[in-house]
């Protein structure tokens, strides 16, 4: 992930990730407050937390990019695993968190 997050910001530079990403993280936040399934609060809450820790790492990454030469060589360690998200595990008929529902209802930018 943090290898395409880079190879993004190289074709789209007035595209800032980490920006669009706190910002949707926010709207996520205020989504999951509304969650009335304790269990299916709890992992939207989890899910939110680990995109958070990505955007943290790929913002500190960058800063770290911009005071140093940057080396294609290293392999930086991702924790956070695309797998580990289920789009499956949030029901949006059960008034719960659905990522899938949520990225199609948002408005979009121009």
């Amino acid at each position: 992930i943090h290898k395409l997050c880079k190879e993004l910001s190289k074709i789209c530079s007035r595209f800032n990730f980490v920006d669009e990403l706190h910002a949707n993280l926010e709207s996520m936040r205020q989504d999951a407050k509304t969650i009335q399934n304790t269990n299916l609060r709890k992992n939207a809450e989890s899910e939110i937390a680990r995109l958070e820790k990505l955007a943290n790492d790929l913002s500190s990454n960058a800063r770290q990019y911009a005071s140093t030469s940057f080396n294609s060589d290293t392999n930086d360690s991702d924790t956070y695993n695309s797998n580990s998200y289920n789009s499956n595990t949030y029901d949006s008929n059960a008034n719960d968190f659905n990522a899938s529902n949520y990225e199609k209802s948002k408005p979009k930018k121009i």
